[in-house]
């Protein structure tokens, strides 16, 4: 949930410029290419086929080969499944493997067919990607591809190299770099086949943020399984002078997420897609929305019910801190009770219905000074309660900008939402006086104003109807 942070920096006054990282180049993405050609013909490769065999004849006559569309599969996941087939072939098997790397090689070597079915097998992955981005509302700014810098990584690597310098070439003929002076484990940067691995390209990437875009600071947001990764390449990056104050580059780590079933493998297909877990969500809403809404159209039922399955699963990822590993439970996330996302849209719809039904009565918010001055005389303690949180939106936004968590912001808004259940049940709206009743409509209006907004900055919507 990168746009929620992004929307929180932005809230507080910061130049924000998002970026996705694609490592569209490497090992993991040869294995992908390998898997496809080894496995995705539509009837078996004769045996004793190798990958380069196998290339020739899919560049000659492609249509042998099933595509994402033939298979009515989504295009990323079909990507993934033949990720799956050639992990799992370099993993069992030696020839396997030197294919594979053989691969990477000619890769890097620019050979045009294995760069003609790289290019085919990432467009398949980025449509399918993509998809599932515009659905989250995920966009970025900008986009920044391994296979573009990767040299530039190597060139600042070799161009560092010197006789008392931190780099070192091993007598076996890796490049790496010492990082003991870090208390650091050592780092290879370069292999012995001259192809380079993610930290190379993170250090190129590192540059043009520094150095040539003159970033005050870049914000790296990967999970905390990474945490030595980015120690390595902060600390090589100031090693070479890329990074002049460790305060410029920062890791935003996050935990996992599990399902109650335990932690989840792409590499072994132990996975629940992303797609799978929004499309169960959007059913369990719809099937609640078409209880409570039987007359609405099956686009409103749609609509309705995608604003609560995103509202619930970016809540309920959002409400902890980033750094905590959570359990993803589909039931509890979509509870219309408790500390979750459809209880806070059920807030507001609430709020809207009360305004709604003053309108219709004669009644309306007022901004009357002297009538909310003559109201706030004579408060009711949890009117009291409610005003004085109002007033802390400010102060947790900033805090939850300048600390990267979003949580504080979850926490403020349920908050706010018990604090204006306990006011509703202590404080008549509609059955008041009618100047009480103006001023307490525009209390009402006032936490809703706050609850969209705060709602708002975490990427989630407030419908019309729960």
């Amino acid at each position: 949930c990168i746009r929620d942070r992004v929307h929180l920096a932005k809230a507080v006054g910061f130049q924000v410029i998002s970026t996705n990282i694609n490592n569209d180049r490497g090992i993991a993405i040869c294995k992908a290419m390998y898997g496809y050609l080894l496995f995705g013909k539509k009837e078996i490769l004769p045996q004793g086929t190798d990958w380069r065999q196998a290339l020739s004849l899919w560049h000659e006559k492609p249509e042998l080969w099933i595509t994402p569309k033939e298979k009515d599969q989504k295009a990323d996941h079909f990507v993934g499944e033949h990720y799956i087939q050639g992990d799992n072939a370099y993993e069992e098997s030696d020839q396997a493997k030197a294919d594979i790397q053989e691969m990477l090689q000619a890769w890097e070597d620019n050979e045009p067919l294995v760069r003609k079915l790289w290019k085919q097998n990432n467009a398949w992955f980025y449509q399918g990607n993509r998809q599932t981005a515009q659905r989250l509302g995920i966009y970025f700014d900008q986009e920044n591809y391994e296979s573009d810098l990767y040299q530039e990584g190597k060139q600042i690597v070799l161009d560092n190299m010197q006789p008392q310098g931190p780099f070192f070439e091993r007598a076996d003929g890796p490049i790496g770099i010492k990082l003991d002076k870090y208390n650091l484990p050592d780092k290879i940067l370069i292999r012995s086949d001259g192809t380079a691995i993610y930290m190379t390209f993170d250090i190129a990437l590192t540059k043009q943020r520094m150095q040539d875009k003159h970033y005050d600071q870049a914000v790296w947001v990967v999970g905390n399984d990474q945490k030595l990764h980015f120690e390595q390449l902060f600390a090589i990056c100031q090693e070479i002078g890329i990074i002049q104050d460790p305060a410029q580059a920062f890791h935003l780590a996050y935990g996992m997420v599990y399902l109650p079933e335990g932690k989840m493998s792409s590499r072994k297909g132990l996975i629940i897609q992303c797609d799978d877990i929004l499309d169960e969500m959007q059913n369990r809403a719809f099937e609640e929305v078409e209880k409570r809404y039987p007359d609405m159209s099956g686009e409103q039922k749609n609509k309705l019910a995608e604003q609560i399955s995103l509202g619930a699963i970016k809540y309920a990822i959002l409400k902890y801190d980033s750094m905590q590993d959570i359990t993803f439970d589909p039931e509890q996330t979509l509870s219309f009770s408790g500390d979750s996302g459809p209880y806070l849209q059920y807030v507001c719809v609430r709020i809207k219905s009360i305004i709604k039904k003053a309108a219709e009565a004669g009644l309306e918010p007022t901004s009357d000074h002297q009538i909310l001055t003559g109201w706030q005389a004579h408060l009711n303690p949890s009117e009291f309660v409610l005003l004085r949180k109002l007033y802390q939106l400010p102060e947790v936004v900033i805090r939850a900008a300048l600390e990267y968590k979003p949580n504080y912001v979850c926490s403020y808004l349920f908050d706010l939402s018990q604090s204006f259940n306990d006011f509703y049940l202590a404080c008549p709206v509609l059955k008041a006086d009618s100047q009480t009743a103006a001023a307490r409509l525009a209390l009402c209006q006032g936490v809703l104003q706050v609850l969209v907004n705060g709602l708002g900055l975490l990427g989630i919507e407030v419908p019309e109807r729960m």
